[in-house]
C-alpha cells in the first residue's frame, strides 16, 4: 500500500510534482539566489527593511544570471543604502540604492569595461531586465529601475561594446 502522498494524488501529478521539487534549489534562510545572500546587500549593518525585499529579490535574480553567464562570483560593493548612508557618500537623492533596486559590482579578473559591456549583451538577449548603467573606474552600478539609463563617472569613460 502506497503512502498517503501516493495516494491522495494521481500518479501522473505525483511524478510532476517530484520533479520540480527535485530540481528546485534549496536555499536557506536569507539565500535571495544560488550565490547571492541578503547580507551581501546591507547598508553597513543595517538589513534590507522588508518592505523593500521584494525590489531585492528582483535584483538578485538578474545579477544571478550574470554571474552564471560569466562563471566568475560578483562582489557587492554597495547595494540597499539607508538615507543617511547615501547622503555620507555622496549618493545621488534619489539613487536606486535607497529602494533596493541597485548595486555596485565587481568582478575580479575582470575590467569594468568588461562587466558593463556582458550586461549589455544580457539585456540585448532579454536575460536581464533593462535598466540603469553606469560604469566607474572600480566598478560597475546596475539597477531594476525599469528604464534604461546610461552613465559613466568618477574618471570613467564609456566602453565601446561589440555585440
Amino acid at each position: 500500500m502506497g503512502s498517503l502522498y501516493e495516494t491522495s494524488y494521481p500518479t501522473h501529478l505525483v511524478s510532476v510534482i517530484e520533479r520540480i521539487f527535485d530540481s528546485a534549489p534549496v536555499l536557506n534562510p536569507g539565500q535571495l539566489t544560488k550565490n547571492f545572500h541578503v547580507r551581501e546587500f546591507y547598508s553597513g549593518s543595517t538589513p534590507v527593511p522588508e518592505h523593500l525585499m521584494g525590489n531585492l529579490r528582483r535584483l538578485a535574480q538578474n545579477l544571478q544570471v550574470l554571474r552564471d553567464y560569466l562563471d566568475l562570483p560578483i562582489t557587492i560593493n554597495s547595494g540597499y543604502r539607508t538615507p543617511d548612508h547615501n547622503a555620507s557618500i555622496g549618493g545621488a537623492r534619489n539613487s536606486q540604492h535607497l529602494v533596493a533596486k541597485a548595486a555596485d559590482i565587481h568582478v575580479a579578473g575582470m575590467t569594468p569595461s568588461q562587466v558593463y559591456c556582458a550586461v549589455l549583451r544580457l539585456i540585448g538577449a532579454g536575460r536581464m531586465e533593462e535598466g540603469g548603467l553606469g560604469i566607474y573606474t572600480g566598478h560597475v552600478h546596475y539597477d531594476v529601475r525599469g528604464a534604461k539609463a546610461r552613465w559613466t563617472g568618477g574618471g570613467a569613460s564609456a566602453p565601446s561594446c561589440s555585440h
